[in-house]
């Protein structure tokens, strides 16, 4: 009976003091809008002066990465006049970024999502990761068809740049190219094959002979394994691991 009258008295005193403290918690609730709204609106401007640090990075990046007719740049939407005005706010914020891109001359910014090729976006995500190697947790990242329409310099440069980023992380890439493949610390050889009634992929580990050679096929004329084949692959992973005693 005592609980049950604390309670009902609890209740009571609620009742009677309802409004006043609807007001009170109204006021608590602007005020913490109001601070709220503030720290949107620093993060943005914070994020607007870093998109363009980043975007003229990832420009650069682009240019060493054979895209050097490509415009890059990352976009912000103006934010509400306040939290009440078409306010979309989530654990980031208030802004809504994209990121878009111009791969050849002519054409506009577009969203990245819609218009890049899986080389193009390949690269792009290379250029980020090497400018933020150091900055996220990401613990392996995945390239495929990053060499689409490279070759000569424009490889080694890939190659380097992977090789950098693989100081920190694992990083796995499909390629067809010799100076990428050269790069890697291992090598795996995936191999497609039909019996006419189905396709078959297999995947084997290849040793540091092995590898070799499948440096030379892909580097000869026709995928030929020659002798002068054999000694530039030799010569691309000595280089390749010269370069990352260098950088480690």
């Amino acid at each position: 009976m005592l609980e049950f009258y604390e309670s009902a008295r609890a209740e009571l005193d609620a009742l009677d003091t309802g409004a006043d403290r609807r007001e009170q918690m109204e006021k608590e609730l602007n005020a913490l809008e109001t601070a709220l709204y503030k720290d949107c609106v620093a993060l943005h401007k914070a994020r607007k002066a870093a998109a363009q640090r980043l975007g003229a990075l990832v420009r650069e990046e682009l240019s060493e990465l054979g895209l050097k007719n490509a415009r890059f740049d990352i976009a912000l939407e103006e934010l509400p006049a306040s939290l009440t005005e078409g306010a979309r706010l989530s654990e980031d914020g208030l802004d809504r970024i994209e990121f878009r891109i111009s791969p050849n001359p002519g054409q506009q910014l577009m969203p990245l999502s819609r218009i890049v090729s899986g080389g193009e976006a390949s690269r792009i995500m290379l250029a980020l990761k090497t400018i933020v190697a150091e900055l996220d947790d990401i613990g392996t990242l995945v390239f495929d068809e990053i060499d689409t329409g490279l070759s000569g310099r424009i490889a080694h440069v890939v190659a380097h740049k992977l090789g950098k980023i693989a100081r920190d992380r694992q990083v796995l890439c499909i390629t067809h190219l010799p100076q990428i493949a050269a790069m890697a610390d291992a090598h795996w050889l995936i191999e497609k094959t039909d019996d006419t009634k189905r396709t078959s992929v297999h995947v084997r580990r290849l040793d540091a002979d092995q590898g070799i050679r499948e440096i030379a096929r892909l580097s000869g004329a026709g995928g030929e394994v020659t002798d002068a084949a054999l000694d530039h692959a030799r010569q691309m992973k000595d280089g390749a691991d010269a370069f990352k005693k260098q950088i480690k």
